[in-house]
């Protein structure tokens, strides 16, 4: 159990017992709560904060096996090798080099963060096979130019979104890909993308209409406005006025309050208040907020992560204050100072980066050269995606979706450097 994990199992306990996300009795009296503990109220009810599908397969493993979360870590380990095998298979589909998929798949095998998460309680798993099932059957069928696997790719991206709701604008991408790279007639086209988000969007709506019958909103969650006030309010502001994260969030509470918050039983209503207030602060501090937001999409791809996975593991027990995560030379130097262990593995994974990123970055010129338009757009594209809607956090877990293209491109671009590097080879007369 770590952080998000808690919301996740309740769910899934809630279904188990009573058939329902929701609370069976609601417990929570807005009025006994401080400031301090009112800036988390949203996330105690975490079925209008959270997307139901994986704590719907977590209830499915603990009706058939009871409450046993190491059997739906086993499932994820076993999703994440489907994961690997889908990378090998993207690689084939795309380049129709051995080579290639081998390194690719051996580079995403070996990503300490991908196989770290896995065994944690947490929908990444989940969604990174979704995403690279929704991508292979999509790229498929553009290839072969089967519409049924595009409608099939809509599908697992439908599936995607009631997993996680960051992926609810990712299939933008696919209308630009297909209108870019399909040489099939205009009517083919539009019929392909008709049915990708008919399929798409079928799923997709599933929870709104619940949160309809439930709530009374056509919405995802209430999850929009906590994390925009709470999260990238409240780092933005910790970071100008060098407070701490909790005394600006009682700060940023006390004014949401003020706006009618803790007179408000809608928990969706709440949200809207903490949207409002959020907009306003990011209107007021547009450079500061842009600042803050890019310094956590730079930690997004250089954080390491090892004092976390160290917390964890048991090496490294003492417990630091929650902050923003910068990208500095103390910050740096904390990964490395604590225990022998933790130092280790933070060398390890830098290593691993390092290897990932100078592979990519190779592998995006040599496919710049091969004339590789397809996946180098389909790469920058997912790049941008969740570099601009990971926040100000950027913690390295809001990298994953994007690690299996980092290896694929890495994939190519060592196979591109072996064969710069091979001397060709003497021919007689």
């Amino acid at each position: 159990m770590v952080g998000d994990s808690k919301g996740y199992e309740e769910l899934a306990e809630n279904l188990l017992k009573y058939h329902s996300y929701a609370l069976h009795v609601d417990t929570f009296h807005i009025s006994n709560y401080s400031d301090y503990q009112l800036s988390g109220y949203i996330t105690y009810h975490p079925d209008s904060f959270r997307m139901p599908l994986y704590s719907t397969v977590m209830a499915a493993i603990y009706f058939v096996a009871g409450i046993n979360p190491y059997i739906v870590i086993l499932m994820q380990i076993l999703l994440s090798l489907c994961s690997v095998v889908l990378v090998y298979k993207m690689c084939m589909l795309l380049f129709a080099k051995m080579e290639v998929a081998k390194i690719a798949t051996l580079l995403f095998a070996l990503d300490i963060h991908s196989a770290y998460i896995t065994n944690l309680l947490l929908t990444d798993t989940l969604a990174i096979f979704l995403l690279l099932m929704s991508t292979y059957l999509f790229l498929d069928g553009l290839v072969s130019k089967k519409i049924k696997l595009i409608l099939l790719s809509g599908l697992c991206m439908g599936l995607g979104v009631l997993t996680r709701g960051i992926f609810l604008f990712y299939p933008s991408i696919i209308v630009l890909l297909v209108f870019a790279f399909s040489k099939q007639p205009l009517i083919w086209k539009f019929k392909a993308l008709f049915l990708y988000l008919f399929a798409f969007g079928c799923l997709a709506v599933i929870w709104s209409v619940r949160n309809e019958v439930q709530y009374g909103h056509m919405q995802y969650s209430t999850q929009d406005g906590d994390e925009l006030l709470m999260y990238n309010v409240a780092y933005t502001e910790s970071r100008i006025s060098n407070k701490s994260i909790d005394s600006v969030r009682v700060q940023l509470q006390r004014t949401a309050n003020l706006h009618g918050f803790k007179y408000e039983k809608d928990l969706f209503k709440q949200s809207e208040i903490y949207t409002k207030l959020g907009v306003d602060y990011i209107r007021n501090h547009k450079a500061a907020y842009l600042k803050t937001h890019l310094l956590g999409a730079m930690n997004m791809y250089l954080s390491i992560g090892n004092v976390g996975m160290s917390n964890m593991i048991g090496w490294d027990n003492n417990k630091r204050e929650e902050r923003f995560a910068e990208v500095n030379t103390n910050r740096i130097l904390e990964n490395f100072t604590n225990n022998k262990k933790e130092a280790l593995l933070g060398l390890i994974l830098l290593l691993i980066l390092a290897i990932q990123y100078f592979g990519a970055i190779a592998g995006l010129i040599s496919l710049l050269k091969s004339k590789q338009y397809l996946f180098i757009l389909l790469f920058l594209l997912t790049a941008a995606y969740f570099t601009a809607i990971t926040g100000v956090v950027g913690n390295y877990r809001y990298k994953l979706p994007l690690v299996p293209f980092i290896c694929i491109a890495a994939g190519y671009g060592y196979v591109y450097l072996k064969g710069k590097r091979t001397l060709p080879e003497r021919t007689s007369l």
